[in-house]
């Protein structure tokens, strides 16, 4: 009876030690990255590259955040818009945004922190070049930009997945990379990247990937298309806009 007595308090002790380890293990978890959604992809034709985004911001699940969000998930690296008044002001509109052939766009998706401290670096990397060097920035130079830019924070990665979309100024077609977190890319006809694309990456394969059909397309029919697609993509997922920013063509 007294060793049952003695032992008493010890498992008592040992229990709220448990459970003090446990109430401090969840206390102090930490989750740095956050879904915000988003729906970029991009066409590559003769002539022309076409980029476009939805733009909702989430919660990570039914939250809505914003419905116009294109701060970080649609801009410019290198060159700039025609008419000088800038691209976010260009975005307002509803028409298709021209752009020059020089630099190239980049759409973003996944944690929107992120993907806005990745647009800051690499326009950052963009005027320190355009300082250092008379070369303008080509479609192809940005895309190992951002893939050296990814992979040197692989440690702790920006959860940004990327689309970048540009012209090759000598054979004037369009460029199109798709990116995981770490900077793996690989340069496609069309690409996705987001919550939804397993919907909208097969249609855009179907579509745009013969020889045939992306020659006779322009960038007015490949942005037609894009927006028809996308909004056939959000009556099934939540975390997407019912309406795309307007599509971004360099030609």
């Amino acid at each position: 009876m007294t060793t049952r007595r003695s032992l008493s308090p010890i498992l008592l002790l040992l229990t709220q030690l448990v459970v003090l380890i446990a109430v401090i293990a969840t206390a102090q978890k930490f989750e740095p990255y956050e879904i915000n959604g988003g729906l970029t992809a991009a066409v590559s034709g003769r002539n022309f590259a076409i980029l476009a985004s939805d733009t909702r911001l989430t919660d990570g699940g039914y939250g809505i955040k914003s419905r116009r969000y294109t701060s970080s998930r649609l801009f410019r690296v290198g060159g700039g818009t025609n008419g000088g008044d800038g691209f976010e002001r260009a975005m307002s509109g509803g028409d298709i945004v021209k752009c020059s052939t020089s630099g190239a766009m980049i759409g973003c998706s996944g944690c929107a922190a992120d993907c806005d401290a990745l647009r800051r670096v690499l326009q950052i990397e963009a005027r320190s070049h355009s300082h250092s060097s008379p070369t303008p920035l080509t479609a192809d130079s940005i895309a190992t930009l951002l893939s050296n830019v990814l992979y040197s924070r692989r440690s702790f990665p920006f959860y940004s997945f990327c689309v970048v979309c540009g012209l090759d100024p000598v054979s004037r077609t369009g460029v199109v990379h798709v990116y995981d977190a770490i900077g793996s890319h690989e340069r496609v006809a069309v690409g996705c990247s987001g919550t939804g694309k397993e919907m909208l990456q097969p249609v855009l394969d179907r579509l745009f990937s013969s020889v045939e059909v992306t020659k006779e397309v322009d960038g007015g029919g490949a942005g037609g298309v894009l927006r028809r697609d996308a909004g056939v993509v959000s009556a099934r997922d939540q975390s997407r806009g019912l309406s795309l920013a307007p599509p971004v063509q360099t030609h």
